[in-house]
Order: structure tokens, then C-alpha cells, then sequence
């Protein structure tokens, strides 16, 4: 099962800094991280749940997930296991590229970005 969580407006942007710090987008500007915070949503995984990342842009905040990339006829690669304070799925967000699924290992918890920002940014920013 996958679940929006909303949370209270404090706690929630607790969380966000929280999994944001905790990552290597912490060395983008302040006014770049709010941005990108003031749309992200916090999503959770349940354990052995596989969702597609296609043309998202995720920061993993809690648990561990396998990446996969799929093929066509249905076969996938693990390619890596992602873990708190990491990224899944900025190239092919970016770039339109392969298909991308993660299957949560254990309870995720992860941050979805808007990717029309991410790439507005990428153009206007150089820090990006």
C-alpha cells in the first residue's frame, strides 16, 4: 500500500528538513530548498511494495529500497539499494530517460519532488 501523509505544518516541515539535511541537497541555497519543499509530498511505502519512479524525482527520508531499471518485456536490474538521505530517479526526471521502479525493502518514507521545479530550476540556476 502507498499512503500521502500529511502532517501537522511544524512536524511536516520538521520532516522535510529533516530528510533534506540528511542529503547531499543540503549544499543547495536556502531559497532553492524552499522552493522545492513548498510542493514536495511525503509519501510511505509500505514493505515489498514496487512503484514506478518514472519522471519523478524522490529523496528517500526513512527505510531502504531496491532500484531497479525495466525492460520492456517485463525483466528488471537491481542497479542499487537506496537508503535514508538518498536520491532516486533524478536522471530519468531530468531526462525522460529508462524506466526506473523501486521496490521498498523495508517501510519507506520519501519525499516527492515537482519536477517541472526541479527543471526550472536546472535552467535558471547554476547551483542546480
Amino acid at each position: 500500500m502507498i499512503a500521502r501523509v500529511s502532517q501537522p505544518g511544524s512536524k511536516r516541515q520538521d520532516l522535510l528538513l529533516e530528510a533534506w539535511n540528511g542529503s547531499y541537497l543540503a549544499q543547495l541555497p536556502a531559497d532553492i530548498r524552499d522552493v522545492l519543499l513548498a510542493d514536495a509530498t511525503m509519501i510511505v511505502i509500505e514493505r515489498g511494495n514496487r512503484v514506478d519512479w518514472g519522471g519523478r524525482f524522490v529523496l528517500i527520508q526513512s527505510g531502504l529500497a531496491r532500484v531497479m531499471a525495466l525492460a520492456e518485456d517485463g525483466r528488471s536490474v537491481t542497479l542499487r539499494y537506496a537508503a535514508a538521505g538518498q536520491i532516486i530517479g533524478l536522471p530519468s526526471a531530468v531526462r525522460s530517460e529508462a524506466a526506473i521502479c523501486a521496490e521498498a525493502i523495508t517501510e519507506c518514507q520519501v519525499l516527492s519532488f515537482n519536477v517541472r521545479k526541479v527543471n526550472d530550476l536546472s535552467r535558471s540556476r547554476a547551483e542546480m
